[in-house]
């Protein structure tokens, strides 16, 4: 194939920067937090981080359907909200509310399975999943098969924010959709 530019990435060096990304993000949130960049302390962030979404999502799969009925797409698309004017409700906020949680700061954090659960049960985590992953390959082809750099922007901004909904659950936040929308006015 001629005119095409491949870029092949050897296994070990993906994972190597995986592992650094892990370990500096969450010495980074010990940091913050004020709790000390000691050894004990970094395994008990990361064991924290690796565990939330397992736990989080446990915690969804007993309070829906059986407490709360299905929300049929509202807390998938209620991301989509804040690009309108007024201040929107956070579903983070919601659930929290509605699950009684009395942490302070934040809202609750359902995962990506429980916010695809939340919505339409076990037929929405294989219908989603089966359609994150179709958005994900076609994305990855493009950057692949392309010479431009911006649809390796694109597929790299896609990735990143992939970390962040494994944990949090697909459009929570506001800020993937202001950096999907310069991302867009820039390439075009």
């Amino acid at each position: 194939m001629t005119g095409v530019q491949t870029c092949a990435l050897p296994i070990y060096q993906i994972v190597t920067g995986g592992r650094f990304l892990i370990i500096g993000s969450v010495t980074f949130a010990l940091w913050r937090r004020g709790e000390g960049l000691h050894f004990n302390a970094l395994i008990r962030g990361l064991s924290h981080e690796m565990c939330l979404p397992v736990h989080n999502f446990y915690a969804v799969t007993q309070w829906f359907p059986d407490l709360y009925p299905f929300m049929h797409g509202k807390f998938l698309f209620n991301g989509f909200l804040a690009l309108l004017p007024g201040e929107q409700l956070s579903m983070g906020i919601k659930l929290k509310e509605m699950m009684a949680l009395g942490f302070s700061g934040g809202g609750f954090a359902p995962s990506l399975l429980g916010g695809f659960f939340i919505d339409f049960g076990v037929w929405g985590i294989i219908l989603g999943m089966f359609c994150l992953g179709v958005l994900m390959q076609v994305f990855f082809n493009r950057m692949y098969y392309s010479t431009s750099d911006y649809n390796r922007l694109l597929y790299s901004y896609l990735c990143a924010y992939s970390l962040f909904f494994i944990r949090n659950g697909m459009f929570t936040e506001i800020f993937p959709f202001w950096g999907l929308i310069l991302i867009g006015g820039v390439g075009k």
